[in-house]
């Protein structure tokens, strides 16, 4: 990146402060005439344009530029330094029309901020030095403008060339001269403005905060110093026209001691601050609603909280925070067409404008979800201002063609209080959970944050698994664990290879094992379950491929769930994945739940097939507990069923257990499945499954999960038998 693409303090590290680029050598020596003249600065001459490589050598702080012919090679060479991020400012002499359209070609490429220009057409070549060093002026490189001496008239004709407004006042401030910018601008002819007292009839604002910067300009100018606002300042005076200038000032000073008054420029910005205005408000607004966008709300949320947390104030201020979801949005979405939806988020937008108090912040955060600020609130009447939204927005009906759809809301709030909040993502983080509380307890209702409230704080904790889920699958925290499969009957004494189940689990930093019971769950509710899924089987695929001796897995089952099952993408990247990796897909095993497949018969019967064609195998897990029946296992084609543990616990002490576990082995073998029976977790049990008939068992009488690197240094297990 170009070392010039700022500018603040520049002129202490420039080689040179000005870069002048002509062939006429005329030119160029009145230039250096110029600067033993009225200042001391360092000049490099250049014949034709230079490279960035020589800009960036030599560092300069202004470009000079001579333009004699029209300028398509010169706007090709600024652009081009442009896009390398080069800012220097630009002072063109140039015999050109002003109007010419190359001529705002370049203002356009360079930017209207860094680009001036001088008309030679208009300005003779002994007079135009003078209009040069007012614009040096403007760029700090020199501190005073040049003396006028004879022919003064003369020489403030040749400003006429300039664009910028050029003022001289007098030692009393009052306005001597106005050069034909300054009419246009002010609106006033040259001759009429001459006597008037330039502060007194022109004042100049900040356009952020609207304070006056006359005292300030005075007390400089009367202390013979320089004065220079880059802007915007917002200048009334000029019949009553918004425009907006940047400002530069400094004494004329003739025979290094004597002083002559003062030169201002004004240079217009009112159009660059038209442009800043438009994308300002493009960025704070929603293109779509009309409303505040994401980002404007969350700097104004921080700013309700810094006020609410201000320690200085006697009474503190209080805020509430509103967070609303439009319930079932995405079926009116779905159903009748997204142009449908965005006329719906535009009609309400306009509906809720309506009901909010006009000194409250209202902001459109995401798709159809809208957030507001009550400032100067109290909880009790937050709540209050939040059911009668909820009960407006029931009221009201979304038409559209012959349809009329009715609307309702699912409502979260926060109180903004002292010493409650600290940042906005802590607020939206709270009210969220607030809100999808509401949808889940039946939504069109108001839900309030309650740190106390158990089923918040349980949400609050899946919703920072988010976040560590995310940084473990990109980063480290997740591992590969396994349990032993075990053989029975004729299996036990056929198969001497390793059969095992991968399991997940989570490493916390102080090294804890956290089980999946509890990171699980969030996986599953924010979506993230496809994104653990494709971790798992790269990972152990990637283990597989990684095993000196991989001819000792028989079968290595991971389990899938059914995100990923829906996931059409899903089995290309499996298959992905064994092609990478080198990996035999006959010796990997899938496994999916009983409900999963039934409720997704299509999507599973499709996601089965698939993969199965390239080798791998299937497994039905926890078999007998789902909506299905022993029809769906019939037409459903995997290779092992496994019943459910909840029947193989109490196998000893429940008959119907017992029997349930001889229907399902028995029913599995007849469909030409093999059968493995889950929580195997005692030598009754295990002799009970064995005289069943049962194919494998698995269970902490087994073996209880370990690292999976483990697996293969585990002798064949052989469970101990009675006597």
């Amino acid at each position: 990146m170009s070392m010039l693409n700022t500018r603040p303090n520049f002129k202490a590290f420039v080689n040179y402060e000005l870069l002048v680029v002509s062939k006429d050598q005329s030119f160029c020596d009145r230039v250096d005439a110029l600067s033993s003249q009225s200042f001391s600065s360092h000049l490099r001459y250049f014949a034709d344009l230079p490279s960035e490589d020589q800009l960036n050598e030599n560092m300069f702080y202004v470009l000079v530029m001579d333009v004699k012919e029209r300028p398509e090679r010169t706007l090709h060479w600024l652009s081009k330094v442009r896009q390398q991020g080069i800012d220097m400012p630009v002072i063109a002499m140039n015999n050109w029309k002003v109007k010419d359209q190359s001529h705002y070609d370049i203002r356009r490429v360079y930017d209207v901020m860094s680009w001036r220009s001088i008309d030679l057409m208009q300005t003779s070549s002994e007079k135009w030095t003078h209009s040069l060093s007012l614009l040096l002026m403007e760029y700090n490189v020199i501190d005073t403008a040049l003396p006028l001496q004879a022919g003064q008239s003369e020489y403030l004709l040749a400003f006429n060339a300039i664009e910028e407004v050029i003022v001289k006042l007098d030692e009393n401030l009052c306005i001597e001269y106005a050069n034909a910018a300054a009419e246009q601008m002010l609106g006033v002819k040259s001759n009429d403005l001459k006597g008037i007292p330039f502060l007194k009839k022109y004042a100049f604002f900040e356009s952020e905060s609207k304070t006056s910067i006359n005292a300030l300009l005075e007390r400089t100018l009367n202390s013979k110093s320089t004065f220079k606002r880059d802007g915007p300042l917002l200048l009334l005076g000029n019949n009553e026209q918004i425009t907006y200038v940047g400002i530069a000032c400094a004494p004329i000073v003739v025979n290094e001691t004597e002083h002559a008054g003062y030169f201002l420029i004004l240079r217009d910005l009112t159009e660059h601050q038209s442009l800043s205005s438009k994308l300002h408000y493009h960025y704070s607004h929603d293109q779509l609603s009309g409303l505040l966008s994401r980002m404007e709300f969350e700097a104004r949320l921080q700013q309700a909280i810094i006020s609410a947390n201000d320690m200085t104030t006697d009474k503190p201020k209080e805020h509430v925070l509103i967070y609303l979801d439009v319930d079932q949005f995405r079926i009116i979405n779905d159903t009748c067409g997204h142009a449908v939806g965005d006329e719906l988020i535009r009609q309400f937008s306009v509906e809720l404008s309506s009901i909010v108090r006009q000194r409250d912040t209202l902001a459109r955060v995401g798709g159809d979800e809208f957030a507001i600020i009550l400032w100067n609130c109290p909880e009790e009447k937050g709540i209050e201002i939040a059911n009668h939204i909820r009960s407006h927005i029931e009221a009201f009906r979304f038409v559209w063609i012959d349809k009329v759809h009715q609307i309702t809301v699912s409502i979260g709030l926060t109180p903004v209080k002292q010493g409650m909040l600290s940042s906005w993502a802590e607020a939206l983080r709270l009210v969220d959970s607030a809100c999808n509380a509401a949808k889940e307890l039946g939504r069109n209702r108001v839900e309030i944050t309650n740190p106390d409230d158990k089923r918040m704080q349980d949400r609050y904790g899946e919703m920072e698994w988010v976040h560590r889920l995310v940084a473990a699958v990109e980063g480290e925290g997740l591992l590969l664990f396994c349990q032993a499969i075990h053989p029975l009957g004729q299996d036990r004494c056929e198969e001497e290879n390793s059969h095992f189940e991968v399991l997940v689990r989570y490493q916390d930093a102080d090294g804890k094992m956290v089980p999946p019971g509890v990171f699980l769950p969030p996986a599953e509710r924010y979506n993230l379950i496809g994104m653990l899924d494709r971790w798992v089987v790269r990972s152990t695929l990637k283990w597989i491929a990684s095993v000196q001796d991989s001819k000792k897995i028989d079968i290595c089952s991971i389990n899938l769930s059914g995100a990923s099952m829906c996931d059409h993408k899903m089995p290309e990247y499996i298959k992905d994945t064994f092609e990478e990796t080198g990996v035999d897909p006959n010796c990997v095993c899938f496994e999916i739940t009983e409900t999963v497949a039934v409720t997704n018969i299509a999507f599973a019967t499709d996601f089965i097939r698939e993969l199965k064609a390239i080798g791998c195998k299937f497994a039905l897990d926890d078999f007998g507990v789902g909506m299905s029946s022993f029809a769906y296992l019939k037409h459903m084609d995997v290779d092992f069923v496994k019943i459910d543990g909840s029947f193989v616990k109490n196998i000893a002490s429940d008959a119907i257990d017992k029997e349930m576990v001889r229907s399902i082995n028995d029913i599995g073998h007849i469909l030409g499945k093999k059968t493995v029976a889950e929580y195997c977790e005692d030598q009754t049990s295990f002799d009970i499954l064995e005289n069943l008939g049962v194919d494998y068992v698995q269970g902490y009488f087994i073996g209880k999960p370990q690292p999976i690197d483990c697996i293969l240094n585990t002798a064949t297990i052989n469970p101990p038998l009675r006597d």
